[in-house]
């Protein structure tokens, strides 16, 4: 079962232009010293503390952050040159083998701890990056067990698949028209549905085949390419 923390909210600079100042700062310590504890990446005592106060802010919430960082991207790309690549993909964050209290599953099993973290990366043409126009978070409550069959008939929307789908809405809906953009995914996001979506939109995308899907012409995918001219 899908649980997602990610929701439309209200920005972070909308709530208070403090935060976000403190927010700004602290993101750029912590980029400085990827990798560090806390402690260690902002150095000096009264900045660790006003981090604490920050993260403990009734009003600073992942939501509120994740906005945050999709506004920046957002302005970042709008004056960027040439064509924007978005790269989506999931990341298992995995503390299995940590003594770490209210935490979900990441995985299939029982044993598993952590949480899973599906992210849209916005780069340039030559690769640079400028940062994320979306991001979800969520734990597996059960098991998928062994029903494939069962699986393939719920709706898109009850699958964790749906992952692809709403991260390819809402980087899109983060960047203004006009901006021309290439979604590159993995053989997970071989879906029907995405790839449906991403066709009426016109947009322009690369995933990994994972089904030798017909074509229009009614040739398969794999046939089709082997006798494509290169």
């Amino acid at each position: 079962m899908l649980q997602s923390s990610y929701h439309p909210a209200q920005r972070l600079h909308n709530t208070d232009k403090r935060l976000s100042k403190r927010f700004d700062l602290l993101l750029g310590r912590f980029l400085s010293n990827p990798g560090e504890s806390i402690p260690k990446a902002l150095k000096d005592w009264g900045t660790i503390k006003s981090a604490y106060r920050f993260f403990g802010n009734s009003q600073v919430t992942n939501e509120m952050l994740i906005n945050e960082a999709i506004d920046d991207t957002a302005r970042k790309a709008r004056s960027a040159e040439g064509l924007l690549i978005i790269a989506h993909d999931t990341t298992h964050i995995d503390y299995s083998g940590l003594n770490v209290e209210n935490l979900g599953r990441n995985g299939t099993k029982e044993c598993t701890k952590g949480f899973l973290l599906h992210s849209s990366l916005a780069l340039t043409e030559g690769g640079v990056p400028l940062g994320m126009l979306s991001q979800s978070i969520w734990t597996r409550e059960e098991a998928k067990g062994n029903d494939s069959a069962k699986r393939r008939q719920l709706p898109i929307e009850e699958k964790e698949s749906y992952k692809w789908l709403q991260s390819f809405r809402a980087s899109q809906s983060a960047i203004t028209d006009g901006i021309r953009s290439v979604s590159v995914c993995d053989r997970e996001a071989d879906i029907y549905e995405l790839l449906c979506s991403m066709g009426e939109q016109k947009h322009d995308y690369v995933v990994r085949s994972s089904y030798d899907r017909k074509l229009a012409d009614g040739m398969l995918l794999e046939s089709k390419l082997a006798a494509a001219q290169l």
